[in-house]
């Protein structure tokens, strides 16, 4: 990377960190101004928002807020779709319009709600791709190659040394677990740590060993999450956030089958936890299980 990219990097780090000081002041603007954040893609502020409030100690559950949108958001659709359903059954009881004009109007706003559950799932996705991309940055700060050409130069020869040492006992044992790798980079050899990072996935790979890689790298993640608070964070949140994507692919799909069948047979939608049939409108408690 350019030293002039560097630089609007840093400077864009520099302006959403100043941002989230000016801005959060205590768990609830917190969780507000990341949520916010995340929906709008600015993942440079969010992660300044999830440190500001990792350092003064509050307790920060960003999933709570998207999955309380998401949940009105559904909610809405839901109220919608019974008013339609109502109003059209009401006009045609009082013979104010036909049975075929009622099932177009029914039809027609199942449609335009439909594209609504479509906005819902992005918003899942979104928080997923996002609270990824923060993972991502928060384990990449340990492979960041930063500083001048002869810096740069200097840690990937250290990084590459580290490597060799490690394959060396690969190679010579071919039975070393995750576990003992991840003591390893435990004793906090940065080097180590880059390279079991960014190597060892194409080397199980290549020794015919790829389908430990998820094994290997979740225990070395793991191992990681104890030692670093920021990614022990991220990496919570990631995994939140999956799980949310998850139900709400389903929920979507509960929504829309329901709505596909939307003539004048079709049965008002039931919002209320618990229901026997009908949607079961989810709860931010459910999404953070």
């Amino acid at each position: 990377m350019s030293n002039l990219a560097t630089a609007g990097l840093n400077i864009e780090a520099y302006d959403a960190r100043y941002r989230a000081e000016a801005r959060v002041g205590d768990a609830k603007s917190a969780l507000r101004e990341y949520t916010n954040a995340v929906l709008h893609g600015d993942t440079i502020y969010a992660d300044a928002v999830r440190k500001r409030a990792l350092k003064q100690g509050w307790a920060f559950g960003p999933l709570d807020g998207v999955a309380q949108r998401i949940d009105n958001d559904f909610h809405a659709v839901i109220v919608q779709f019974n008013v339609t359903l109502a109003q059209v059954r009401d006009q045609l009881a009082a013979n104010q319009i036909t049975a075929q004009y009622a099932t177009q109007q029914i039809q027609a706003k199942a449609a335009e709600l439909d594209t609504d559950v479509d906005g819902i799932v992005q918003q899942a996705d979104t928080f997923t791709n996002a609270a990824q991309q923060m993972f991502d940055a928060a384990v990449g700060r340990l492979t960041a190659n930063t500083g001048d050409t002869n810096q740069q130069l200097l840690n990937e020869m250290r990084i590459g040394r580290a490597w060799e040492r490690l394959k060396a006992e690969f190679n010579a044992d071919p039975s070393l677990t995750a576990f003992t790798i991840t003591q390893r980079i435990s004793r906090g050899d940065i080097n180590e740590v880059a390279a079991v990072l960014t190597e060892l996935p194409s080397y199980l790979a290549a020794s015919g060993r790829g389908r430990d890689v998820d094994t290997w790298m979740d225990a070395i993640y793991g191992n990681l999450r104890d030692a670093d608070p920021v990614i022990a964070a991220a990496a919570r949140d990631l995994k939140q956030a999956q799980r949310l994507q998850l139900i709400v692919a389903q929920d979507a799909r509960t929504v829309r089958s329901l709505l596909a069948d939307s003539g004048l047979a079709a049965r008002s939608l039931d919002s209320r936890p618990g229901a026997a049939s009908g949607y079961v409108n989810p709860t931010s408690v459910d999404y953070a299980r």
